[in-house]
């Protein structure tokens, strides 16, 4: 893990960029990940006064966050990424989408994928966000293919902590550890 979060907090010095040119983005930032939540602590991963997840009790892990946001043109019925399209001058056509927290990692991180993925509601294409005939069944909107980071954590009850890609040491005695696989957007560094 700590090999991972070294190479994330260095993509903070160089800021961050979407790949295939699926979003704008801000430079990375500091950031505390709870794999647990599969989300960046904030609102939707409330941390005790004690810094530990609400929901989860173990502390969050630290990563690099950058800010995603998609442009919906109702003209075009289209996401448009970057930037608002070249007619929304005219015709106010584009509204951006609410800003996404993705993990800014390297072009050649362990884990990457495409991913469908739905701007307007915040979440990954399936069981959450369903899609049917390519359209999002909870906003009527398409979705986007994004880039994906899928890591495998270890939830530590006996340490409150997670590991990523192994279990702790003393899980072979102490069976103290649970595998969870986490998909989370992510962006790369400039």
């Amino acid at each position: 893990m700590r090999q991972i979060v070294m190479v994330v907090a260095a993509a903070v010095a160089v800021g961050c960029s979407s790949s295939g040119g699926s979003s704008s983005t801000s430079a990375g930032k500091p950031a505390d990940y709870c794999p647990g939540c599969a989300a960046f602590c904030g609102p939707e991963c409330p941390k005790t006064d004690a810094g530990a997840c609400k929901a989860c009790g173990k502390a969050p892990v630290k990563a690099s966050a950058c800010s995603l946001t998609w442009h919906y043109c109702t003209k075009h019925a289209h996401w448009h990424a970057d930037a608002a399209c070249g007619d929304h001058a005219y015709d106010r056509c584009c509204t951006a989408s609410k800003p996404a927290t993705a993990m800014c990692v390297p072009r050649d991180a362990k884990g990457l994928e495409k991913a469908t993925y739905c701007p307007a509601c915040g979440c990954f294409c399936g069981a959450e966000c369903p899609v049917e005939n390519g359209v999002c069944k909870k906003c009527g909107r398409k979705p986007v293919e994004a880039t994906a980071l899928v890591s495998t954590w270890y939830g530590c009850a006996e340490h409150q902590a997670w590991h990523e890609g192994a279990p702790c040491g003393e899980n072979a005695s102490k069976k103290c550890c649970a595998e969870t696989k986490r998909r989370v957007l992510a962006c790369h560094p400039n």
